[in-house]
């Protein structure tokens, strides 16, 4: 059964949160709405089909009253169809009653005289709009059961004169599940457009927010960096600390790109990987990749890029100042190759192997066991005064 909500209005809600507003073009109240008109065409046509027939009644007075309880339910409903904050399952419950009454007590108002064909009877067609308001507001199945509730009445013989009477019960019947059903779906197509629209905007603030930080706050401790040595001991030390804040403003931006390229494509859980590692490119780091898109799962490119933040961090931190760092991707065959290189200061290959086995510089798990976990493997080579270079090959899977 499709969902829906006791929201009366198109108009926008809020999360309670300060959050962008959310509209529910598809709510319960626009349904009715729609469905009251119908009521009242249909209404017209019962009191046509009412003095066409009165000759041949039974009871006139009594398809009298029920005309004047169809009328009075029918202008109750158009109110209600235009207050808000009302409740609609209470009325779809009155509803769906008044046409089963009108529906069974036909046969009897009419009398044996007056052929009619399943729930045509004296509300002819308007006892239709109620299941057929379920269907559209509550879904194909809710539809499906209110139509075998105007159908019921037809297994003990009342309403069906004759044998077609059984094909406008198939009717109603296929008619209230189908319109169910293309509401449902209509509905989840809305759903899906407003969490793109939403997603679309976010995405949009995060890079709006990440220019203003580039732009400003960025280009300040790039500043410092460069030009605190300048200013003595104390220089030095503003330095180190603009280097370290400014990689950390990096890696806050980075992760927020990869969340906005995740929440883009959230069914297929892929992320591209070059579009990721290309937003490591700054005034110290030079990114040289494929052309195209490399989509691969979201867990493999989530730690492969916290494993070259990590080397990105230490070119930062213990390369030296005015260090460059180079990355480069390229694909051999079923292969992924990331390799990334400093011209700091770098290390003997003593130095690394201890680095290593103490745990220091990220390179036994932030680095080397982030590669491993992914199905790749990691090399490193460096000598003193030649930088600091990494290779990382990833299969594809």
């Amino acid at each position: 059964m499709g969902t829906s909500t006791e929201q009366t209005d198109g108009r926008p809600e809020h999360d309670g949160h300060g959050g962008a507003p959310h509209f529910t073009p598809l709510s319960t109240a626009r349904v009715q709405h729609i469905v009251t008109v119908l009521r009242w065409v249909f209404l017209a046509h019962a009191v046509l089909m009412t003095v066409v027939r009165w000759d041949t009644v039974a009871h006139p007075g009594w398809m009298l009253a029920l005309l004047a309880v169809m009328l009075v339910w029918t202008a109750i409903v158009t109110v209600q169809s235009r207050l808000r904050g009302l409740r609609w399952r209470p009325v779809v419950a009155v509803d769906l009653a008044v046409s089963v009454l009108v529906t069974v007590t036909s046969r009897v108002v009419l009398g044996p005289g007056v052929p009619t064909a399943g729930f045509e009877g004296v509300g002819y067609y308007w006892v239709v709009c109620a299941p057929l308001a379920v269907a559209l507001s509550y879904g194909g199945v809710a539809g499906a059961l209110a139509a075998l509730l105007m159908i019921l009445p037809g297994a003990f013989g009342v309403g069906h004169g004759h044998l077609w009477a059984w094909s406008a019960d198939l009717l109603l019947l296929a008619s209230c599940w189908g319109a169910g059903r293309l509401m449902d779906q209509m509905r989840s197509l809305l759903a899906e457009n407003q969490r793109s629209h939403a997603i679309t905007a976010r995405m949009a603030e995060r890079e709006r927010l990440g220019r203003i930080v580039h732009d400003g706050a960025l280009q300040v401790l790039s500043m410092v960096e460069r030009e605190g040595p300048e200013l003595g001991e104390r220089g030095v030390v503003l330095a180190g600390l603009a280097r370290e804040q400014g990689a950390q403003l990096r890696r806050l931006l980075q992760s927020a790109a990869g969340e906005s390229a995740l929440e883009a494509d959230p069914d297929s859980g892929t992320v591209d990987l070059v579009a990721t590692i290309e937003d490591h490119g700054s005034e110290s780091v030079t990114v040289s990749a494929m052309a195209g898109e490399l989509l691969l799962p979201a867990e493999t490119v989530h730690e492969i890029d916290a494993a070259l933040q990590q080397v990105l961090s230490n070119v930062a931190q213990h390369a030296g100042p005015g260090a460059h760092c180079w990355i480069l991707i390229e694909q051999e065959e079923r292969t992924i190759v990331i390799s990334v290189r400093d011209n700091g200061v770098g290390m003997s290959p003593e130095q690394a192997d201890q680095a290593s086995r103490e745990g220091r510089m990220g390179i036994s798990r932030s680095i080397i066991g982030r590669i491993h976990d992914v199905g790749g493997t990691s090399e490193m080579t460096s000598a003193p005064g030649h930088g600091v270079e990494w290779e990382f090959r990833v299969p594809l899977s």
